[in-house]
């Protein structure tokens, strides 16, 4: 899982080290942030989106150099065409990036089109590919598509996912919560029950004098596993076949949580002391 962009610390101390030492350092552009909506069957199954990204790109009319195109530009007279001064301080001789120029070495005329920046920002629009089984928080990160200056390398786009929950259904991990009622004769009595799936329905079996809070599983039935070879969710004959070892490695499973309904007054006494069977 990629992490979203930090304060690049690192780099603002090297660009102190480089006005100390007096090198020059290629500027990479900025990594930027988005974050992308899911919904809850997105999440679990995957999907591609597009995503609209403002970055910083180089002026097309002055190519990044921030002066007006056909307009005369001469060497900086503050720093002498070098982009950088020298100043004391001590015995120390530190050179640091010229005010003027802003280590360009050259001045001229501002291009209007990006105000002597160099860059332009604009809106693009992004292709997303979500992989099958993420969770909320996920982060993808799209190498080189932040933000890029001339000269330099780009930027990462980092793409942050926001799950709406389902309404019926949550994770636990890769397995899928879903909780069913149940009327008290069938929890006393056991039998077939029809449990819903992410995508259609299972029959399953309750067992006789099944309580409050049990779980039933539907191997195979849950969320797919991030980062592995996503399996099909086994059909009704599959998972009922006592004879096939069902390849569900790919996939978590959906465990059904049994919730008895009190049917009414003096319906849980009924159940619990079996009053309706004798």
């Amino acid at each position: 899982m990629a992490e979203p962009p930090a304060p690049d610390v690192p780099a603002a101390v090297a660009g102190v080290f480089d006005d100390f030492l007096g090198t020059t350092k290629t500027t990479r552009g900025a990594d930027l942030r988005v974050d992308l909506q899911l919904t809850f069957d997105e999440a679990v199954e995957g999907c591609v989106r597009e995503v609209a990204v403002m970055r910083a790109t180089p002026c097309a009319p002055c190519k990044g150099t921030g002066f007006a195109p056909e307009r005369p530009v001469s060497a900086c007279p503050e720093c002498a065409g070098t982009g950088r001064i020298s100043r004391e301080q001590g015995q120390l001789l530190i050179q640091q990036t010229c005010p003027r120029c802003t280590g360009r070495a050259k001045v001229g005329t501002a291009c209007a089109t990006c105000a002597g920046q160099g860059v332009q920002r604009k809106t693009e629009s992004t292709t997303v590919t979500v992989p099958a089984g993420v969770e909320d928080g996920f982060s993808i990160r799209l190498a080189e598509k932040g933000d890029r200056f001339e000269g330099g390398p780009p930027g990462h786009l980092y793409v942050v996912l926001e799950v709406t929950p389902h309404a019926r259904f949550t994770r636990r991990g890769n397995d899928l919560v879903v909780d069913v009622r149940i009327a008290p004769a069938l929890a006393a009595a056991g039998g077939p029950l029809t449990v819903p799936l992410l995508h259609g329905q299972r029959e399953v079996t309750v067992p006789a004098g099944a309580k409050p809070g049990d779980e039933l599983v539907v191997r195979g039935a849950g969320v797919p596993v991030l980062g592995a070879p996503v399996t099909p969710v086994p059909g009704p004959s599959e998972a009922a076949s006592p004879y096939r070892e069902l390849d569900t490695s790919g996939r978590g499973n959906l465990i059904v949580r049994l919730r008895i309904d009190k049917g009414g007054p003096g319906a849980w006494l009924r159940w619990l002391f079996r009053l309706d069977e004798r």
